[in-house]
C-alpha cells in the first residue's frame, strides 16, 4: 500500500469555493481550507484516497454545508455499516503511514468524519476521534445539523483504481493491425496450399 502525505493550503477565493459552498459570515469568508491525503486506502475491494479537509478559523466554518453547499451530494458509503467500514481501512492505513487527519493549524480535537446520507436540514455520519494522528474506533452513528460547526475534518473519498481504456485511434490501428495479420496468414495457407 501506498501512502502520500499531502499538505495543502487552499485559499478560498484561489478554488472559488465561497461561490459554490453558499453564503458565510463574514468571518468565515477568510477561512483557509486545509487538507491531507492517504493514497491508496482499499475500502470494501474499492482503493481510493482519503482526503481530510477542515478549514482554519475555528470550528463553525467546518460545518456540513460549508463543505457540500446546501444541495444534497451523492456519497460514497451510503450506510453506517459502510461508513464504520471506511473508518477501520483509514485506522489500518494510518498504522503503515500516520497523516495529520486534521491539517488546520491550532485544531483543538482530533478527528474524521465519514458522512453517509442527507435530508435538507441534517446529515447522518459516523466518526472517529481523540487519537491524535491515529483515530479511535468509529462512534455510533450521529445525525447532526448541515449548519453546525465542528471541530474535526470532514472525509471525501476519490477513487485510485485507474483502469487504461485505448483511445479510438489506438483502438482502430490495432484492428488494423489484426486484420492485415489474418489476411497475411491466409494468403500463405493459399500458397502453401498450392505448392503441395
Amino acid at each position: 500500500m501506498t501512502t502520500v502525505n499531502v499538505l495543502k493550503k487552499l485559499s478560498m477565493a484561489t478554488v472559488g469555493v465561497s461561490a459554490v459552498l453558499g453564503t458565510f459570515s463574514s468571518a468565515a469568508s477568510a477561512a483557509t481550507l486545509f487538507e491531507s491525503t492517504l493514497s491508496n486506502v482499499n475500502i470494501e475491494g474499492t482503493n481510493y484516497n482519503v482526503i481530510f479537509r477542515q478549514y482554519d478559523g475555528g470550528p463553525f466554518n467546518n460545518s456540513f454545508n460549508a463543505f457540500y453547499g446546501t444541495d444534497i451530494p451523492t456519497f460514497t458509503f451510503t450506510t453506517a455499516q459502510q461508513a464504520y467500514d471506511a473508518i477501520e481501512a483509514i485506522r489500518a492505513a494510518l498504522l503503515l503511514t500516520p497523516v495529520d487527519v486534521t491539517p488546520a493549524p491550532g485544531s483543538t480535537s482530533t478527528g474524521l468524519r465519514v458522512p453517509f446520507a442527507a435530508t435538507a436540514t441534517d446529515y447522518s455520519y459516523r466518526t472517529s476521534f481523540n487519537g491524535g494522528n491515529f483515530p479511535t474506533s468509529p462512534t455510533g452513528s450521529f445525525t447532526f445539523s448541515r449548519t453546525s460547526g465542528n471541530p474535526f475534518s470532514m472525509t471525501f473519498f476519490e477513487s485510485a483504481d485507474t483502469t487504461s481504456v485505448p483511445e479510438p485511434a489506438s483502438l482502430i490501428g490495432i484492428l488494423g493491425l489484426g486484420a492485415f495479420g489474418v489476411t497475411s496468414l491466409r494468403k500463405r495457407k493459399q500458397v502453401s496450399a498450392v505448392e503441395a
